[in-house]
């Protein structure tokens, strides 16, 4: 029999000792990973926007 340190909850648990499926314990979170599609985009976004950047800077340099 074992002895728990604080009040039982609904499913039989100590509090703060419930595990989840992966063996993480209730208290801390995991953050998802973001898909790899999602950095390839966000990567070619900041390269053509930073091209674009470029561009406006040359174009005003010209033009003023």
């Amino acid at each position: 029999m074992s002895v728990s340190s604080g009040p039982i909850d609904a499913a039989g648990e100590a509090e703060g000792q419930s595990e989840d499926e992966d063996g993480a314990e209730a208290g801390e979170k995991r953050q998802a990973k973001a898909p790899w599609h999602f950095k390839f985009i966000l990567v070619g976004s900041v390269v053509y926007l930073g091209w674009r950047l470029y561009q406006g800077i040359s174009w005003l340099a010209h033009h003023l």
